[in-house]
């Protein structure tokens, strides 16, 4: 059950980011009077960084639920399962015939 698995993950990972998100902001709007102190002003600058770093993991997150409940709604054909199972093993093959761990290591 692979679509479901992926499904189940994404969905978990996408409620991570949602939390993620409401901590930086909630921590975010607690730390804006420090921008008034001279020696404390960069904490919220770097919140607002991770705020948008959240937002960011986020959308991602979004997207990759909606590919897997779509990809759970129509599983990919055993045929194409194959044939991109056999191209990811050609480029692990490779890749360590180049010296290099990983298939995504190629140029």
């Amino acid at each position: 059950t692979g679509p479901a698995t992926l499904c189940s993950r994404a969905n978990f990972q996408f409620s991570v980011a949602g939390v993620m998100l409401s901590l930086s902001l909630i921590c975010l709007g607690l730390t804006l009077p420090l921008l008034t102190m001279k020696g404390y002003s960069f904490i919220p600058f770097v919140l607002v960084f991770v705020v948008a770093s959240s937002l960011l993991v986020l959308g991602i997150c979004f997207l990759r639920l909606r590919a897997a409940r779509r990809l759970m709604m129509k599983p990919p054909s055993y045929e194409l399962a194959n044939k991109i199972l056999k191209q990811r093993e050609m480029f692990d093959k490779l890749a360590h015939a180049r010296g290099q761990r990983f298939a995504h290591d190629l140029p």
